[in-house]
Order: C-alpha cells, then sequence, then structure tokens
C-alpha cells in the first residue's frame, strides 16, 4: 500500500514528467511506471542506513489454527501435500529512525533454503492488529493484514536471500502509522522455507535495510527542492519574494543568494525610496524649497535638474535675496539718488534716469548742482562780480548808484535825486542811456 506522504513525495520528485500527479489523489494504473521511475530520483546523497534484524516473527498454519509456531527456526509460505497452507509474518523494529524522516530505499531480505515447484509469486501483506511472536495463531491473526500486496518476489529454486522494495511501506510506518510488521502469503500450490530470526545461522536471519535522510541533515537530498526545505519538509525554502529574511538573504528577499539589496548610494531608485537614493529608510529626498544646497542644486532650492535656476545680479529680474534687480542682497548694492555715485540709469551723479531728478543744467534758471550762483559758478561759467549798491559807483546790474549814473541822462540832473537806494532809476521816463 502506497502511502499519501510516499505518493506525494514522489510526485514532489517528478513533477514535471508525471503531468497526473498535479492533480491526481492517488495514482493509477497509467503512471504506477512513471512513479517507480520517479521514486528512483529521491536523493539518497547524506542518506543515513540502517539495518535491522527482525524483531519477531512466526508462522501460521491453516491446518492448525490454534497453533503457535513463533519460536521456530525455519518459516513456511505456501502449501505441500503433507500440511496446510502456512503464512509468515515478520516485524521490524523502526524507533530509530526520526519521525519525519524520508524514507529513499528500504529493502526488506529473508533467506529461502526450500523450494517445492515452479518458480511462483510471494505476496508481502502490510499487517493491520497486533501480534506477539510466541502467541499468534491463524485464528487470532484471521484478516488483519490489508488484502492488498504492498510488494512481492520470485521464489525460485535458487538457495539464496529473497530482497524486495518496501519503500511505501516503511516510509507509512515512519510517518505514524502502526508498525505491525508484515505478512508473507504465497497463494498458489507451491512451497517456500525460509530461515527464521531463531536459526542459527546468524548472517541467513530476515533483516531490513531502510535509507533515510531528514529535513535537519544540512544537506539538500531526498525531495527538498533547497536545503532541508521544500518538498516533503515542514519548511518552504526560501525565496527571494516572500517577504521574510531568511537562507541567506542579508535583507528582506535581498542579498545572499537574491538580487543585492537596496542601500542609499547605489544610484538606484529601489527599497522603500521615495528617489533616487533617498527618502524611504534613506536620508529624505532633495527638494526646491528645504532651504539646504542638496540633490544636485547649484545653489540653495535652485539649479540642478529639478529646481528653478538660480538667481544671478545679471539676470534682469528682481529675484534670490536682493532688494532690487540685480542688485542688493548678495549682489552690489543698489543705486541711490545719494551716494555720489553715477549708476543706476543715472545721467548724472545722483541726478537723471528712472529714479532721480533732472540733473542741473547752466541754463536752468535755479542754482543748483555745484553751481555758487543761479546758472554760474562751479561746472558752469564763473558768476559775474557782486554788485554793492550805495558805494557811489554804478556796477553791473545797476542802473545807476548814487550820482553815478553810467550812461544814462536824465533830463533834470540835479533838481530831484535820480537814483534811488535800490541802484534804480527814480524817474526812468526822464532819463534815457546813451
Amino acid at each position: 500500500m502506497k502511502t499519501a506522504k510516499h505518493y506525494a513525495t514522489l510526485c514532489a520528485a517528478a513533477a514535471l514528467s508525471i503531468p497526473a500527479c498535479m492533480s491526481a489523489s492517488e495514482p493509477d494504473d497509467a503512471i504506477h511506471d512513471a512513479v517507480a521511475e520517479a521514486e528512483q530520483a529521491l536523493s539518497s546523497e547524506g542518506s543515513v542506513c540502517i539495518t535491522r534484524p527482525a524483531s519477531q516473527d512466526a508462522v501460521i498454519r491453516a491446518d492448525a489454527a490454534a497453533f503457535n509456531d513463533g519460536a521456530t527456526e525455519q518459516l513456511s509460505t505456501g502449501i505441500s501435500s503433507s500440511s496446510g497452507r502456512r503464512r509468515t509474518l515478520l516485524q521490524f523494529d523502526l524507533s530509530s529512525v526520526p519521525a519525519g524522516a524520508t524514507v529513499v530505499n528500504s529493502t526488506m531480505g529473508i533467506y529461502q533454503v526450500y523450494r517445492d515447484g515452479a518458480a511462483a509469486t510471494v505476496n508481502v501483506h502490510q499487517v493491520t492488529a497486533a501480534w506477539a511472536e510466541n502467541s499468534v495463531t491463524w485464528n487470532s491473526l484471521g484478516s488483519s493484514f490489508d488484502p492488498a500486496a504492498s510488494a512481492s518476489f520470485t521464489a525460485s529454486s535458487a538457495i539464496d536471500y529473497r530482497r524486495f522494495a518496501v519503500d511505501e511501506l516503511v516510509q507509512g510506518w515512519v510517518d505514524g502509522t502502526p508498525n505491525h510488521g508484515v505478512l508473507l502469503d504465497e497463494p498458489g500450490s507451491t512451497h517456500t522455507n525460509y530461515r527464521s530470526r531463531e536459526n542459527v545461522k546468524v548472517d541467513q536471519r530476515p533483516y531490513l535495510e531502510v535509507c533515510y535522510v531528514t529535513c535537519g541533515d544540512g544537506i539538500q537530498n531526498g525531495d527538498e527542492t533547497g536545503v532541508d526545505c521544500g518538498g516533503s519538509c515542514a519548511t518552504a525554502c526560501a525565496s527571494c519574494n516572500d517577504g521574510i529574511q531568511n537562507g541567506s538573504e542579508t535583507g528582506v528577499d535581498c542579498g545572499g543568494s537574491c538580487a543585492p539589496c537596496a542601500t542609499c548610494n547605489d544610484g538606484i531608485r529601489n527599497g522603500s525610496e521615495t528617489g533616487v537614493d533617498c527618502g524611504g529608510s534613506c536620508a529624505p529626498c532633495a527638494t526646491c524649497n528645504d532651504g539646504i544646497k542638496n540633490g544636485g542644486e547649484t545653489g540653495v532650492d535652485c539649479g540642478g535638474p529639478i529646481c528653478g535656476a538660480c538667481a544671478t545680479c545679471n539676470d534682469g529680474i528682481h529675484n534670490g535675496n536682493e532688494t532690487g534687480i540685480d542688485c542688493g542682497g548678495s549682489c552690489a548694492p543698489c543705486a541711490t539718488c545719494n551716494d555720489g555715485i553715477r549708476n543706476g540709469g543715472e545721467t548724472g551723479v545722483d541726478c537723471g534716469g528712472p529714479i532721480c531728478g533732472a540733473c542741473a543744467t547752466c541754463n536752468d534758471g535755479i542754482r543748483n548742482g555745484n553751481e555758487t550762483g543761479v546758472d554760474c559758478g562751479g561746472s558752469c561759467g564763473p558768476c559775474a562780480p557782486t554788485s554793492v549798491c550805495g558805494n557811489g559807483v554804478r556796477e553791473p546790474g545797476e542802473e545807476c548808484d548814487g550820482r553815478d549814473m553810467g550812461d544814462g541822462v536824465c533830463g533834470v540832473l540835479h533838481i530831484l535825486p535820480l537814483c534811488n537806494a535800490q541802484c534804480k532809476y527814480t524817474f526812468p521816463w526822464l532819463c534815457h542811456t546813451l
């Protein structure tokens, strides 16, 4: 009888070549041969092999159904002309095989010493009830065995060991199916004898050899898909997309046998980053308003690949920390109308241009600029000497001064004062210029 685990194990080893394994719950006749081939695919690398002698054996006889024959040195199967049908019971202690182990090979051997008749098939059945070597009988065992054969072998005339594979049977016992041993039944009318565990020939006693691997031996074997994982092991193998740091990974699903883990200096936007090597578990990504020169910026929050151009002192725009267009702040001071410098579009020093008052001229009728008089002096022509009214001398700007009438002739000279205190003619209508 094939156990569910053994069948699953074989399917895991041969799923690519046995499509039916992907859907069938039990193997059918069409894939038995393929399953047998798949069994060979189980890796035995690092397997532990043990050989166990029979822990108990007995012959039960139909012609003596209440007779116990557990101490015999010779086991029997089949039927002869002098006796009824006989069957052999064998049991082996497998308590040393760890639970959960995967059986990769298991062979039972029984030494044949006599054969009556032509070669015949001997069937191996799983016993389904407990029995004791010193008390079991044909009647007490009854039908407590699986009617379907788990294995079989051919009994021929040659005196030798008869060996047969019982992998599925042993796997079931290791997995917890009660181990009550096997029953050998030769259904024909022939008869075969074998050495028992009590036989004096120790090297010809029944034995069971079991080779197994475990999910903790540090080797990828059995049906494992990785070292001690996958297949029939309880632990799934680590993968690079299971969301867990396992296997040889140095981070969650990265490093080791997976792709390298994301770092904050690999030049790639990966991991939890929100930008290339920034954000997430890395330093915050640069922005154009964080007050820091970063992220390829050529200035604080300006320039580089993502921010606007940095302010300059010749871009014709009032920007950056300028207090005027391209001036002030980190640029040269802005022009004023009292800085003593001709700048800022002025047409003169601190005058003219777009913001200052008009520059002084020598003909604007105003004493301004560096003039010392109205439209004279300074950068203009020299100013005329200043007249002193009342000094009796007619000077520029005066019509007369005292009795000095200059070029003026008045008709009533010496009769009335002709020049007033402002050095002007008193009676201009009486005077004329020569």
